[in-house]
């Protein structure tokens, strides 16, 4: 496994302990109908499900190559049309 795969897995891991921990914030913010508790809940599902997602920006982030991403690097590999120069 490359270090990009680990830290992808872990990326994961994050959010899905976000994700089980707004359970408990909905709950919380159900009880306690405080305005402040229902954005707080919302916030964790929303950073909890983009990690869950693996994050790929910052993945790109984290483990791009002289600043730029893995999907510039992609496209630009693609064969050149010039001729050649003699």
């Amino acid at each position: 496994m490359k270090p990009k795969d680990v830290f992808g897995i872990v990326v994961r891991t994050i959010g899905l302990l976000l994700m089980i921990s707004w359970v408990f914030a909905v709950v919380a913010a159900l009880v306690s109908q405080r305005g402040t508790m229902i954005l707080n809940a919302f916030l964790i599902f929303a950073v909890g499900g983009y990690l869950l997602r693996g994050a790929p920006l910052l993945l790109d982030w984290a483990y791009s190559s002289d600043g730029a991403t893995d999907r510039e690097t992609k496209s630009s590999n693609k064969p050149s049309m010039r001729r050649p120069v003699k």
